[in-house]
């Protein structure tokens, strides 16, 4: 049975929080602890799927608790807490946090994070392969899209349009700038599927605070040679463009079509990570490539699938599940008629945008 750890000083949180997980403690047990010391103590007892700590716990901050969770048991989702008046230390969490939900949340927002953090564990069953990803602070980008948010944050005339079309053209940081906007401690009335309307709502304060910290969007592992980071943004792009200019005409709702052109942004993201993270993977994935069809050559070389792999990382971040899905979920090969039948019409949309993308002959899928 999956195991929560709620961490916080004040009594009446964790009493709150005990309560708000009452109706789903069949599903789950909770365990608590006051401080970081007793976190890092009940951790190495316990076997647990997900951290809830506080940002301001005594003696160990929530971010440095949440830091060495994820270098000792990268296993381990990490959901940070807060109530709303330490947005410093929020974003200081922002590297090592893969959530943040606000201290007054109501219950069924609680228990929905907790069951859609629990559902993407699901995804990837390898223990090894899953802690790999689970302990990553940032995601592979290039070291001049960093460079470039630095000098822009540092401009006293940049506007939301330069910093969204720098967003825009690497996948990583799109998924970060995307991840923290629609966090519960932002308390946005809806789910925001726009990168610029991210930008507008974090403002150029927060994002000048991210980049110059240091703790998010800053460079990760390098990825190996044949893989380019802009070339895969690039044709994220263009697919995205695809799903918005097709999929209206094919009859599909407003909601869907916005949702499926975010996982048409970061359609790549489980490629990247696992390319950079397993190198040696990477190239033995890349010599079958030609040998083999590409699902067996992707379970051979990563464990997993790249959809997996990216729903999973998705999926922990707080991702909507129509995304996380469409990204799991993807066909990897078009002409095999079994994978493209069993996928969901929002997968099977995502996987036709970038083959349009890449060879510009797909054609639109029926509404959905």
């Amino acid at each position: 049975m999956p195991e929560i750890l709620l961490v916080d000083d004040h009594s009446q949180v964790l009493s709150g929080m005990r309560q708000a997980t009452h109706l789903s403690r069949e599903h789950w047990t909770l365990g608590w602890a006051m401080d970081g010391p007793g976190a890092l103590e009940y951790l190495g007892d316990h076997q647990v799927d997900v951290l809830v700590a506080d940002v301001g716990i005594p003696g160990m901050d929530g971010a440095t608790l949440l830091d060495e969770v994820r270098r000792r048991f990268p296993d381990t989702a990490r959901i940070v807490l807060s109530d709303g008046a330490d947005r410093d230390a929020v974003l200081s969490a922002a590297g090592c946090a893969q959530q943040f939900l606000s201290k007054s949340c109501d219950p069924i927002t609680l228990v929905a994070t907790l069951d859609s953090i629990l559902s993407a564990r699901a995804l990837v069953q390898d223990p090894q392969l899953r802690a790999m990803l689970g302990g990553l602070d940032s995601l592979p980008r290039p070291p001049e899209i960093y460079a470039e948010l630095v000098a822009l944050a540092n401009r006293s005339n940049s506007t939301v349009t330069d910093v969204a079309q720098l967003v825009e053209r690497d996948v990583s940081t799109t998924a970060e700038v995307l991840k923290l906007v629609n966090s519960s401690f932002f308390a946005l009335n809806s789910e925001v599927n726009s990168v610029s309307r991210a930008v507008t709502l974090l403002g150029p304060k927060v994002i000048q605070s991210l980049v110059l910290a240091g703790q998010a969007f800053r460079p990760a592992r390098k990825l190996p040679p044949g893989l380019v980071a802009s070339d895969l943004a690039a044709e994220g792009l263009r697919a995205s463009k695809w799903i918005n200019t097709n999929l209206a005409s094919a009859g599909w709702s407003e909601q869907a079509i916005a949702e499926l052109s975010i996982a048409a942004l970061l359609y790549n993201v489980g490629l990247l990570t696992l390319a950079a993270n397993r190198p040696s993977a990477w190239a033995e994935y890349a010599r079958l490539g030609s040998s083999r069809p590409p699902r067996e050559a992707q379970l051979s070389a990563f464990g997993c699938t790249v959809g997996r792999a990216g729903g999973y990382v998705l999926g922990l971040w707080g991702f909507h599940a129509n995304i996380v899905n469409a990204i799991a979920d993807q066909p990897i090969d078009l002409d095999d008629e079994a994978a493209c039948a069993a996928a969901s019409p929002g997968a099977l949309a995502v996987a036709m945008a970038h083959s349009a993308a890449v060879t510009d002959d797909a054609l639109a899928p029926s509404g959905g």
